[in-house]
């Protein structure tokens, strides 16, 4: 077994990827991101950076950042040692502990967030139920493809929030970069005036 030892990088290439939010089937009922998936709708995987964020990670770490994984909640983080805490798809409710504590860390420590959301619409979330045969009763979901409530309290601090519509698209990037899908997305509801906000068009 070899290991390569590095001393700890500065603050501004220090990433906190935040695990402990991120719940999986079978601890509750989570269906998948991606809705066009019907084939099994049991988010059995999660989400990992080193798993289904693979590749994210990776373009991180060609760009000279290092990825740290928190399995913690936010009281237990040092935000001094961070440039930014990713939070990717979260499921997990929040402590008003770590509410608090995470927008002091922004507004006073200077720490970034890079907030990644899925779907979630109560509607769509009660056509997922189903019949578990192991306990002979019906399932419905504890949350869509990311908790939106509960980041919304989070992100209220900063006064912006996403809204429950699910959005399925191909999305283009103006001045002729490669287009894309969008799949079983959401928006944005709310944005603090003077922000910068950049948006793109959809079919």
């Amino acid at each position: 077994l070899k290991i390569n030892l590095a001393p700890p990088p500065p603050r501004s290439q220090r990433l906190l990827w935040d695990q402990f939010h991120s719940l999986r089937y079978p601890s509750g009922y989570f269906p998948r991101d991606n809705l066009a998936i019907k084939s099994d709708i049991l988010d059995w995987n999660g989400d990992h950076v080193h798993t289904n964020f693979r590749d994210f990670y990776t373009d991180l770490r060609a760009r000279g950042y290092f990825v740290e994984v928190s399995g913690g909640d936010w009281t237990c983080i040092d935000a001094a040692n961070y440039a930014a805490l990713l939070l990717v798809d979260p499921e997990e409710a929040y402590f008003d502990e770590e509410i608090q504590k995470l927008a002091d860390d922004v507004y006073t420590r200077g720490l970034s967030l890079l907030v990644v959301g899925e779907w979630y619409n109560s509607g769509v979330m009660k056509k997922l139920k189903f019949l578990d045969q192991n306990t002979q009763s019906w399932w419905l979901p504890q949350t869509g493809g990311a908790n939106l409530p509960e980041l919304n309290r989070v992100l209220a601090p900063f006064h912006m929030a996403f809204s429950d519509r699910v959005l399925d698209a191909t999305v283009e990037v103006k001045g002729g970069g490669k287009a894309f899908r969008y799949e079983s997305g959401t928006s944005l509801f709310q944005f603090p005036k003077g922000g910068r906000l950049f948006s793109v068009r959809a079919k």
